[in-house]
């Protein structure tokens, strides 16, 4: 907070080019440059900004970008948060796998296989994963349960804003999957899709880091919202085809790895929050978003429901903060309430 906001495009095309800034899908007044930025950046002004360029043959969107305001803190943590050393790992590795990283205020879910990854035949040494990824796609693969899922949610009094999976090393046999999917789960939601991933070695290689601070998701979560991240195989070519974590760097260094920031939330001071306020959704790909605004660093609730009898609690931030969910999902409905 306080901090001088910037943002930049790239653009190719038939001069001149137009420009127009936008935040929340809404243009910003004067913001017709290649440029954006302001100065004494606040809470209120997080959120998705987007540019739209133009010119005589038409015009081309930009890709959002999340803009996350924290509250000054002296008791966060920026780095890795947590991550698997896999260097001791035999016969396909333990499952659920505990993190060999993990920082304080924070709690990290294990690295499990699903129950459609095998572990038949013989593995290689300094590695974790399996077989039986021989489904011809990425749904069939989430219908058969051939994935690894890890997770990680901030503790009581925190929050927790993401950043990159920033080490994936691996490498697959001849006949193990070359593609996969990289998906991401907030509270009970539904998992969403981060990337297509591309498993081309068989004799190892990293993929990180995976870019997450653009995903608005991803950012400012509250205490006790865990995020679930599923790594989703396909294609291997026979059904006893490999897929590993491996040690490239043969060293104890973690070889998966989640980085971003842990802070805390200042409490509250003066009379009680004031009742929320939803904003009315506007769309973002294939995202609808909301903004919840309240008292100012008053803690509150987004929830969800499809009967608006039983309601379960998504997220818990402090106001405002925004909220995303994914389009094409059964018809829910949804209300912010003040923290208990």
């Amino acid at each position: 907070m306080g901090q001088t906001a910037a943002f930049s495009v790239t653009a190719d095309g038939t001069a001149p080019l137009a420009y127009q800034w936008q935040f929340v899908s809404t243009d910003i007044s004067g913001a017709t440059n290649q440029d954006y930025s302001f100065n004494n950046a606040q809470t209120s002004n997080a959120g998705p900004y987007r540019v739209i360029v133009t010119n005589a043959y038409g015009s081309a969107t930009s890709t959002v970008a999340a803009l996350t305001v924290s509250l000054p803190s002296t008791n966060s943590f920026t780095g890795v948060l947590a991550g698997w050393d896999v260097s001791g790992q035999s016969a396909y590795g333990t499952s659920p796998l505990a993190p060999t990283t993990n920082v304080a205020n924070i709690t990290v879910s294990n690295l499990t296989r699903g129950s459609g990854f095998a572990t038949a035949g013989s593995a290689a040494a300094r590695t974790w994963g399996g077989n039986g990824l021989n489904t011809a796609s990425a749904a069939a693969a989430i219908t058969a349960n051939d994935f690894a899922t890890f997770g990680i949610a901030a503790n009581s009094g925190y929050t927790l804003s993401l950043g990159s999976i920033s080490k994936l090393d691996y490498k697959r046999s001849t006949a193990g999957p070359p593609s996969g999917v990289l998906q991401y789960q907030v509270g009970s939601g539904a998992f969403t899709d981060i990337t297509n991933l591309s498993f081309s070695s068989t004799s190892g290689a990293s993929l990180g880091p995976i870019d997450l601070s653009s995903i608005i998701a991803l950012q400012n979560i509250g205490a006790g919202t865990n995020v679930t991240f599923r790594l989703v195989f396909y294609s291997a070519t026979d059904v006893g085809g490999n897929w590993y974590l491996f040690d490239f760097g043969v060293s104890t260094a973690p070889d998966l790895a989640i980085s971003g920031t842990v802070a805390p939330i200042a409490p509250p001071s003066g009379p009680p929050a004031d009742p929320p306020t939803l904003s009315t959704p506007s769309l973002a790909g294939n995202q609808f978003i909301f903004q919840l605004t309240g008292t100012a660093t008053s803690n509150y609730v987004v929830q969800v429901s499809t009967t608006l009898t039983n309601w379960v609690s998504l997220q818990t931030n402090p106001a405002p903060f925004w909220y995303t969910n994914s389009i094409g999902q059964p018809q829910q409905f949804f209300r912010g309430i003040v923290a208990p």
